[in-house]
């Protein structure tokens, strides 16, 4: 806007008398002239100023600052300081972004909130400004230095308004509706008839006098400032009274009970409703209660200091124009708690009293809690009695508390259809909790608290469960576990009657019926995700346009990345979804998309996690990881390619390649010609001399001065035999592998169903049984696959293995389960198989299916049963001329078992069952190899059904001696037919007593001890845990710095080394015993429970807990108040040290762990700042004001903020950067310190403005934001290239990407790292990550015999060494 300002004399021309001369008047007779782009200004003044464009209100204080808030959200905008002392007066221009404000500078400045600046300054003025107006016309800005008159009131009023105020008045505003609004330092702001000349209404505040007052110039609200802030309130309530019965809304509106039906859309007037009496405001109807087994209505109001009216409404419908006599009595809220009674809250006596429908009273009873100021109804005979700080359940009749909920003032109860749910609204939080007040699920506190930054209006049910509430300015969603989102936005705020569907009904402040229709698909989504309906969730993602980042955030968030994988479109974020969901065929087309060298890496750490090693060679040759590549070739045992990186080495030119290459094949003459070419002539001798070779070393030797000596016990160098073979021998790889996962996938592979099957009972996963149902299958061990089909709940693939196999007591007993699950297509599907007829027809009548039912009597000759069912069809259907009776099909086979595949067995099978035939146990091994499967299956059949939801009755009997053996001696014993007739001998009973204790005597021999069981640290690392501490506890602290180098990139484990061991230690109790005995040591299990009679370990007891965090906390802020910088920093160093190798079990424990993470990152930055800053010469003066600038921009406690900002303050005031130290003045004016502070800082800032000019150049721009490398210590600028610390966070140099990150001297920065993992909750309940200890993991549990933990950590870190 461009302006331009000049100053004129008062002989000037009146601007009553010329339009064309755009002025200000001053009351002290000069003209200021402005001239301005805008023609025209209007009206409105005060402190705390309402504008009329947007919901904002400008502030001032006894300091030179305006503050811009946002009213609705209760916001800070902005704040202009450009004015020298107090500012008086403001004012909003009505259509342009502009306001004007004067204070006691004599100044009058004008703004643009927009551009947020001041456009020009007014001068000429010699007293204090103490209002400023636009004019309503003309471009004029009224102002004024002495006290307000009413313009436009007769004398004669103004007296006997003035007479009314009990002390001085300070502030005057006209409202809409012909009334005054005055408030006065009696601490009171009063309302005034304009026309009756009296007060209606007073508003007090006890411990604040008001001083500012200000109505909205279009909406029902005003503004008021007192001595500790301001307030923004409404004279009358808006929200129309309603209550909602079916498909019927009855409300109030313009003194008419109307009646709007849902499914007509027609809204009639229903009966007048008579004027409240008493002088005042916010008078009208407050609540509705409808009654609608008499037809009944109670309207309450404040009138008379709470008021209710009970109506009994015509049964004929009304037009409107008729009043029925209305009941009437005095009480703060009434509601109906039964169909012939309601209860009444009577304040004054505090009691509740239970009137009849002749509003005589019945009963009175006191309130659950003394300060009981609001009831709600809660059902039959239940009141819901609102008191201070909570809600009470309370019985009417027994006069009993039920229930107790600590809540925030409520203001409005919505119960959802059948009363099994409520929620309790206040005016920023909405509780909701069951008819108990409790909660079924898992909701914080018994119940789920959703918080708001704005006001909540209203809320309602909708079909699903799902609770749907408004707020001033949006229509949100709440789901049962605690999510919620935005709807759509609101250009008014509406009250919510009825959510159908996608259908929103409301009413809106004037009381007119508004019906929106709704996009709900991101909540019914979020609520089929929580409900586990999954066939709706992908119905959902193939039908709408589910997309977006928001969808995929939270369903990453929840725990659903393989569903998130549908919505994704974008390659980069679909890869990292596919990792995160282990989906590594999704992830590979991804990669080969992206093709770029991270994601190829990451590809490759994932499929090494699942064991996929193609995957591995591939994406280590598009990274050419050669190193990896060669390791890969070695443990799995392909030489012919180990012998191709050997030459490609070569070629590379990669010397120490070569000599790895060569080491991992044993070519020992490789390694002689690569130490020769590389002059490595010493090496070369002792590596010839140690492998033997005589001639080599000879020759070698001529070429050295000194002949090395040789150590007297040489072993040679030979590559480790290969885990697993690329091709042809997975028998063999079974004698190398421990992991079950790996074990599985080779035992299917080779055929080995007995392996196969003792590794799915470990693994236990539904993935998993599938496929060795298939295998099974495949060779024609049945048994193995109706345990299968039992495991992962296959009913239709079990009820057709026993159709095939002709087991019809089997089918029967599938009969009566589907029936019991209620599967009508199960129970038909047995039906057939078993040829039951008559179970058919049940099944059909039951289902509905009449015609079909009455076909099927009718093919199968039930006479009287098609009869029957005719007689209920209107048209009987044709029979075709041929038809054929469904009768179940001839059994392939009634045996135990089908003829089984023959699997060729492998050479050390072979060698195995030679070595058991030597023994003399050949034969009967080899009947028994294929049994052990079945006997395995048949002896956990009835454990694993049992409380699978299958029932105790469902025996399908496979008993323990069950499959081929049983039969077998059926067979032998009825087979029985001659040969050698051995006759039993009648021994007498003592001969045979004494030869059994001959032969037990004979038998016994030296007692052999039991073999020892698993010890509680093997117990706690089987439940796979993904905790390091856990590890650490458990003495495995290889697994632990592996799971630490993992999540949070660990590259330096010795700052750890104490805290581990202490939590090894501290997982132990150790039991003196008599001396020459050793302790007994006893592992403490932080789940013990000492009341049960035996329990398994399951967790290892922990040192360390967020409470010991939180008190090492507050020790080191008092040591950084206190100035003690490098103890400070110790404390935070050890926080760092902890916090990794600590658990806790909740969503909410981990965000303060992770807020304690965040607090020890800055505040360990600033001390290392500020400890560099006293390390520096005198002379560095500009290095020195570098790292007092950076100190004040790390997020520490106000106190320690204010202290930084300070000491920097002081050092650049010293060093004559005046600009610079004027910025550290303001912020320090910011903050709510002492008078003596603010008082320096302002001498400071008046001493900085005076000559704002900086003496030295330094590296510091605050108005760029910017993060500290604290190995530099220099500023990264936003959009600057940096490196991370995969720990805490901090940014770095790039120039430092792979040093150890300060912050505690441990993590490596730039690693690439999963994050921080301290909490169960943190891992989807279904995924386990990690996989079974490997033996290396579990050295020191296994060794904790041996040595103590201390070389078993010791030995761990030699292990991983290569991380260092």
């Amino acid at each position: 806007m461009a302006t331009s300002l000049r100053v004129a004399t008062p002989a000037g021309p009146s601007p009553t008398g010329s339009r064309a001369s755009p002025s200000i008047l001053s009351d002290h007779g000069c003209w200021h002239r402005c001239t301005t782009a805008s023609s025209r200004f209007m009206n409105g003044n005060l402190q705390a100023q309402l504008g009329a464009a947007r919901p904002g209100s400008i502030n001032s204080f006894p300091v030179p600052t305006l503050q811009l808030w946002d009213y609705r959200m209760g916001s800070l905008i902005d704040r202009f300081d450009e004015h020298d002392g107090p500012v008086r007066g403001v004012n909003f221009h009505r259509s342009q972004p502009l306001f004007v404000s004067g204070g006691d500078d004599y100044r009058i400045k004008i703004w643009n909130y927009k551009l947020r600046r001041c456009l020009f300054t007014l001068l000429g003025h010699l007293d204090y400004i103490r209002t400023v107006q636009f004019h309503n016309e003309y471009p004029w800005i009224r102002v004024k230095p002495g006290r307000w008159t009413l313009c436009g009131v007769t004398p004669t009023m103004c007296p006997a308004f003035c007479s009314m105020l009990a002390s001085v008045s300070l502030w005057l505003a006209l409202h809409a509706q012909d009334l005054i609004i005055s408030n006065s330092e009696d601490k009171s702001i009063r309302v005034w008839d304009m026309s009756k000349r009296s007060g209606v209404q007073t508003f007090r505040r006890e411990h604040d006098r008001f001083w500012i007052l200000q109505a909205h110039p279009e909406i029902n609200l005003l503004a008021a400032g007192h001595d500790g802030g301001m307030i923004v309130f409404k004279l009358e309530r808006e929200r129309p009274a309603y209550s909602t019965h079916g498909n019927l809304l009855y409300y109030i509106k313009d003194r008419y009970l109307r009646i709007f039906d849902f499914a007509t859309q027609r809204d009639t007037p229903s009966i007048s409703i008579r004027r409240t009496g008493g002088a005042g405001t916010n008078t009208g109807p407050k609540t509705l209660h409808y009654n609608p087994a008499e037809n009944a209505l109670l309207i309450t109001s404040d009138a008379e200091g709470g008021s209710f009216e009970l109506y009994i409404l015509p049964k004929e419908a009304a037009r409107g124009d008729t009043t029925p006599e209305a009941k009437r009595g005095l009480g703060v809220y009434a509601v109906f708690i039964a169909r012939n009674r309601f209860a009444v809250l009577d304040k004054a006596s505090s009691t509740i009293q239970i009137r009849n429908l002749q509003n005589e009273i019945t009963k009175k009873c006191a309130p659950p809690c003394a300060t009981t100021d609001a009831i709600f109804y809660a059902g039959t005979g239940m009141l819901l009695c609102r008191s201070e700080d909570k809600v009470t359940l309370f019985d009417i009749q027994q006069r009993s508390t039920l229930a107790e909920l600590s809540t925030p003032s409520i203001k409005y109860v919505v119960w959802n259809s059948d009363m099994s749910m409520v929620a309790l609204l206040s005016k920023h939080a909405i509780m909701v909790a069951d008819k108990r007040l409790q909660n079924a699920q898992t909701w914080a506190e018994g119940r789920l608290q959703v918080h708001e930054t704005i006001r909540v209006k209203s809320a309602a049910w909708d079909d699903s469960g799902v609770l749907v509430y408004t707020t001033l300015n949006h229509i949100k969603y709440c789901l049962p576990n605690g999510d919620s989102g935005i709807i759509r936005t609101l250009d008014a705020p509406l009250y919510l009657t009825r959510v159908t569907g996608n259908i929103i009904h409301a009413l809106d402040r004037d009381g007119k019926n508004r019906q929106l229709q709704v996009d709900v698909t991101e909540y019914m989504f979020k609520l089929a995700l929580l409900q586990r309906k999954y066939d709706q969730v992908i119905q959902m993602i193939k039908s709408s346009s589910l997309c977006g980042s928001a969808i995929i955030s939270y369903l990453q968030q929840k725990g659903f990345p393989e569903v998130a994988l549908h919505f994704v479109r974008d390659e980069r974020t679909r890869f990292n979804l596919a990792v995160q969901c282990g989906n590594i065929e999704v992830a590979l087309q991804s990669a080969q998309e992206l093709d770029d060298k991270d994601t190829w890496y990451k590809l490759g750490v994932e499929a090494l996690r699942q064991g996929n090693y193609q995957i591995v060679e591939f994406s280590y040759q598009k990274t050419k990881s050669f190193e990896r590549l060669s390791f890969l070739y070695l443990i799995t045992g392909n030489l012919e390619k180990l012998r191709k990186m050997l030459k490609l080495s070569e070629m590379r030119g990669d010397v120490m390649g070569r000599f790895h290459n060569a080491l991992y094949l044993g070519d020992v003459r490789e390694q002689l010609r690569i130490l020769e070419e590389s002059g490595q002539l010493p090496l070369a001798y002792v590596c010839a001399a140690s492998h033997g070779l005589d001639e080599e070393a000879e020759r070698i030797g001529q070429n050295l001065t000194e002949l090395p000596d040789l150590p007297s016990k040489t072993g040679l160098l030979i590559p480790p035999t290969p885990i697993l073979k690329q091709k042809g021998f997975p028998e063999v790889a079974l004698h190398f592998v421990r992991d079950e996962r790996t074990r599985f996938n080779l035992a299917v592979q080779c055929g080995n169903i007995e392996v196969a099957l003792q590794s799915a009972q470990e693994l236990d996963d539904k993935d998993t049984w599938y496929k060795l149902g298939v295998e099974a299958l495949r060779q024609g061990n049945y048994q193995i696959v109706e345990f299968s089909y039992q495991k992962t709940k296959s009913f239709e693939r079990l009820s057709f293995l026993y159709l095939i196999t002709g087991n019809l007591e089997k089918l029967r007993k599938m009969l009566k389960l589907s029936e019991m699950r209620g599967d009508v297509m199960g129970r038909f599907h047995n039906a057939l198989y078993l040829g039951d007829v008559r179970e058919q027809l049940r099944i059909l009548e039951e289902s509905g299916q009449l015609p079909l039912a009455y076909v099927c009597a009718a093919s199968h000759g039930l006479d009287e049963e098609a009869e029957r069912i005719g007689q209920n069809l209107t048209e009987l259907p044709d029979l075709p001329s041929k038809t054929g009776l469904l009768m179940p099909p001839t059994p392939i086979l009634k045996e135990d078992n089908w003829p089984l595949l023959t699997v060729s067995k492998g050479f050390f099978e072979t060698l195995a069952a030679k070595g058991k035939a030597e023994a003399g146990g050949a034969a009967a091994a080899n009947i028994k190899a294929v049994g052990t499967a079945a006997a395995a299956a048949a002896s956990l059949d009835e454990t694993a059904m049992e409380g699978a939801g299958w029932g105790d009755d469902l025996d399908l009997g496979l008993g323990a001696g069950g499959g081929a053996t049983a039969d077998a001696e059926e067979e032998g014993e009825a087979g029985e037919e001659g040969g050698w007739d051995m006759e039993d001998l009648e021994l007498p009973a003592d001969v045979v007593a004494e030869a059994a204790a001959a032969a037990a005597s004979s038998a016994s021999g030296p007692f052999v001890a039991p073999a020892p069981g698993p010890s509680a640290c093997q117990k706690w690392l089987e439940k796979r845990t993904q905790m390091a501490a856990e590890h650490a506890a458990a003495g495995s602290f290889s697994s632990a710095m592996s799971l630490l180098h993992r999540q949070l990139g660990v590259a330096s484990f010795e700052p750890l080394r104490t805290y581990m061991l202490d939590l090894y230690t501290a997982a132990q109790a150790v039991l003196p015993c008599v001396a020459g005995a050793p302790c007994l040591v006893s592992h403490l299990d932080r789940s013990h429970n000492h009341e049960a009679a035996s329990q398994a370990p399951s967790k290892p007891s922990l040192l360390y807990s967020l409470a010991q965090l939180e008190e090492q906390l507050k020790v080191a802020y008092k040591l950084v108040t206190e100035g003690k910088f490098s103890e400070a920093l110790k404390v935070f160093t050890r926080m760092l040290h902890i916090i990794p190798l600590t658990v806790v079990e909740g969503r909410k424990e981990v965000d303060d762990v992770k807020e304690l993470l965040a607090i020890c990152k800055e505040y360990h930055i600033a001390l290392r700042c500020e400890m560099k800053r006293k390390e520096l010469r005198e002379d560095d003066a500009a290095r020195a004001m570098e790292l007092a600038a950076y100190f004040t921009h790390c997020n520490l406690q106000p106190v320690h903020l204010a202290l930084s900002l300070r000491s920097a303050m002081s050092i650049f005031f010293k060093a004559k950067n005046l600009a610079t130290c004027a910025h550290f003045c303001r912020r320090l004016l910011e903050l709510n310190l002492g008078a003596k502070v603010v008082e320096q800082a302002r001498q400071v800032l008046t001493a900085c403005e005076k000559s704002p000019t900086d003496a030295t150049r330094i590296n510091y721009d605050p108005r760029n934001p910017f993060d500290i490398c604290c190995i530099t210590f220099t500023p990264i600028y936003k959009g600057s290239k940096f490196v991370e610390d995969p720990y805490t966070g901090a940014r770095f140099q790039p120039d430092c990407n792979g040093q150890i990150s300060p912050l505690g001297d441990f993590v490596r920065i730039g690693a690439d790292a999963s994050g921080l993992l301290i909490s169960p909750t943190q891992l989807p309940s279904d995924v386990n990550l990690n996989p079974a200890p490997s033996e290396k993991a579990s050295l020191g549990v296994r060794q904790a015999g041996a040595m103590n933990a201390k070389v078993a950590y010791e030995h761990a870190g030699r292990l991983l060494g290569t991380w260092h």
